[in-house]
């Protein structure tokens, strides 16, 4: 696969899919420690994210009343950490 001589494309990549492509990078990626990192942040960001999609959803009237919020912020995240990945800087 030509990414996995990309670490900056694979430190994109990991955001791509929220928590399940950080947690697949945390386990194939084993010696490259800024892959592992994106990964990491991946895994935390997105599913504290996920994680208070649910709360909201129960304490809300509606269980779409979080959703466009949600979405809007995960839609944010992805495009600074994509750029942060690639261009191998801190945002």
């Amino acid at each position: 696969m030509a990414a996995e001589n990309n670490p900056k494309l694979m430190g994109a990549l990991a955001y791509l899919l929220g928590p399940i492509t950080g947690i697949l990078f945390l386990l194939m990626e084993k010696g490259n420690k800024f892959v592992r990192f994106h990964a990491m942040q991946s895994t935390i960001l997105f599913g504290g994210l996920f994680v208070v999609n649910i709360v909201l959803g129960f304490y809300s009237d509606s269980w779409m009343a979080g959703k466009p919020c949600s979405f809007h912020n995960r839609f944010c995240f992805m495009a600074c950490f994509d750029v942060e990945g690639i261009q191998r800087r801190r945002i």
